[in-house]
């Protein structure tokens, strides 16, 4: 139906032709799936997005310094993923006790599947997450573009794509190293995140097939099993279809429906977690989260702000032109005296514009990881999906333009350079104090310096003894003794210790009791080149200040400590360890031919 719009707002009139829906011609059988009916269409974006992030993965790779087998924390990963192949199930060494030491059920289960083909997989779920992130993208493209055209404006139209390639390019290096990179869970979770997104905008639009809706309820089950935070996204997403629904003169029965298969699904994953793991809640929670509340709420809401502010000056503008534009919207719909049916039709095809749902959703994504304290890896990995999400602030401008008369969108376009400037600056000068808290790369170095280590041990010795590390991702990975996870991600009793997990982020939860039951024989190995390098690391580990001590509460420096352990090299085949060692072990080392035991004093 063809509808000419024309309203005047003071002296200025607008006028405006577009097609619109009414709530009569709701289709809740959609002729127009998902993707394009013109898959060739659909395909051909598919490829340019994957040539673009093809060409900037391949940048980032060499300026990282060729890292193939991706961060520490994805080497836990595939350490589960590894003995899940070889069905041990899931534990973090072989007849280990059950601990679910990883954050998404999901992927492990599909790197163990890449780790049934392959011992080495890494290249394999690198290219998986470059295919899978791409098709995100394409996602995000095509459905940002239905919006764009309601506007009406062709030079947008024949150049949008371009717009939309400098901002995945503008965010690229950080998205990608995350999503690409890292071979963390960021591709499985953005996809799952994104799909329901544009399913929701489609559902809003003109309806859900029955095929439609299959899709969306199995992929919320995905989601459930992506991440924790799923449960409080599944609820948003029941409130969000209730609304469609009522607000189109709709029957309830399919948000009705969704939400129970969410429960059903909830609960399956908490029986299987009580009755595997012996807990309802991934072991990495209890050994990172603080049972202190407002302690959670500050170090998450300074995880936040610092991400809204100093992420990217173009994400941050994004983020407020979609708040400025969804609360314009809302005050629109809410001035008396004018037509709701018009503002409707005026905005979008529906009960309310794409921009707004989506601004509902950045501020969900924002705030659960405030409500659990942030992370402390650079580039925010848990706000990879808002990256994406920001790039309804397109349509979101689109919507303040329209509205604008010619001296407002002057003053609308050099407030947005003015705004843009200003935060380039105030993210430069929190680049100043911290940039540690931005850089990757050491991620990268840990996992691979985990694995030499663990290569070099199991050549040296002979018997394997059982080793305490802090990174253990490549450690554990290629070690063929046992490893100890002294900081609590992969065993329950660390875990479930006592304390109350402030401190380093992520890396709080170790307990002095608890370490000398857990019996590491060997403590913190490091690869050196020469014995002045063991002096020196020596020193750093018992510096009260450093990362060592304050992360293990001191006790470098414990008198039961130094009794127990003491610093050594081993050497064999002019390849130098620095460990601690019990000292009765430190006999049965003396005893191995060919290694050579210098004791540190």
């Amino acid at each position: 139906m063809r509808h000419t719009l024309s309203f005047a707002k003071g002296n200025y009139t607008f006028q405006k032709t577009r097609f619109t829906l009414d709530a009569s011609e709701d289709r809740t059988h959609s002729n127009q799936p998902i993707i394009d009916m013109d898959l060739r269409n659909f395909l051909k974006h598919y490829c340019v997005f994957f040539l673009l992030l093809s060409i900037v993965s391949f940048v980032t790779f060499y300026y990282l310094g060729r890292p193939t087998i991706g961060i520490d924390d994805a080497n836990i990963f595939f350490t589960y993923a590894k003995n899940v192949a070889k069905g041990y199930g899931f534990v973090f060494t072989e007849n280990g006790e059950r601990v679910e030491g990883f954050t998404s059920l999901l992927w492990t289960l599909i790197c163990s599947v890449f780790f049934r083909v392959s011992q080495h997989p890494e290249k394999m779920i690198m290219i998986f997450s470059l295919l899978l992130t791409t098709l995100t993208i394409t996602l995000v493209y095509k459905e940002v573009l239905i919006e764009v055209k309601e506007y009406r404006l062709q030079a947008l139209n024949k150049f949008f794509i371009f717009l939309f390639s400098g901002f995945i390019v503008a965010i690229a290096p950080g998205f990608v190293c995350w999503n690409v990179l890292s071979l963390m869970d960021n591709c499985i979770w953005t996809f799952l995140l994104i799909f329901i997104t544009v399913l929701l905008l489609q559902n809003n639009r003109q309806g859900l097939s029955v095929r439609e809706k299959t899709l969306l309820i199995t992929l919320s089950f995905l989601l459930v099993l992506a991440r924790p935070e799923s449960m409080g996204w599944g609820l948003l997403f029941t409130l969000i279809l209730a609304i469609t629904d009522l607000r189109r003169h709709r029957k309830p029965w399919f948000g009705l429906l969704f939400f129970g298969f969410l429960c059903l699904f909830n609960l399956g994953l908490y029986f299987f977690r009580v009755h595997y793991f012996g807990f309802p809640l991934p072991n990495t929670y209890y050994a990172k989260v603080s049972s202190d509340r407002l302690y959670n709420l500050l170090e998450g809401g300074k995880y936040a702000f610092f991400f809204v502010i100093g992420f990217h000056p173009v994400v941050t503008v994004s983020l407020l032109a979609l708040i400025i534009a969804s609360f314009s919207w809302i005050k629109w719909t809410a001035t008396p005296g004018r037509s709701q049916k018009l503002a409707q039709e005026y905005y979008h095809k529906g009960p309310f514009p794409g921009f707004v749902m989506v601004t509902v959703l950045v501020i969900m994504a924002i705030g659960l990881p405030v409500l659990t304290g942030g992370d402390h890896f650079g580039g925010f990995r848990f706000y990879q999906p808002v990256l994406l999400l920001a790039l309804w602030a397109i349509p979101a401008l689109l919507h303040l333009y329209s509205l604008s008369t010619a001296r407002d969108k002057l003053m609308l376009f050099a407030s947005l350079v003015t705004l843009f400037f200003f935060i380039a600056a105030l993210d430069n000068m929190i680049n100043l104090k911290t940039p540690a808290n931005r850089q990757l790369a050491i991620e990268f170095s840990l996992a691979q310096e985990g694995r030499n280590i663990a290569k070099t041990l199991n050549s040296s010795l002979p018997v394997k003894p059982s080793v305490g590390m802090i990174a253990v991702g490549g450690f554990a990975l290629e070690y063929y003794g046992k490893t100890i996870d002294l900081m609590g991600l992969n065993n329950t009793l660390m875990a479930h210790s006592s304390g109350d997990r402030k401190g380093f982020k992520n890396h709080a939860a170790f307990n002095k009791d608890v370490f000398y039951k857990l019996n590491a024989e060997l403590l913190l190995p490091k690869q050196i080149s020469y014995y002045k390098e063991a002096f020196t690391f020596y020193r750093e580990v018992q510096d009260q200040s450093g990362f060592y001590n304050k992360a293990m509460k001191n006790i470098f420096n414990d008198s039961n400590f130094t009794r127990s352990y003491l610093p050594i090299v081993l050497t064999k085949n002019d390849k130098k360890i620095f460990c601690f060692a019990k000292k009765e072990v430190l006999t049965d080392l003396t005893k191995f031919s060919g290694l050579s035991v210098l004791v540190i004093k």
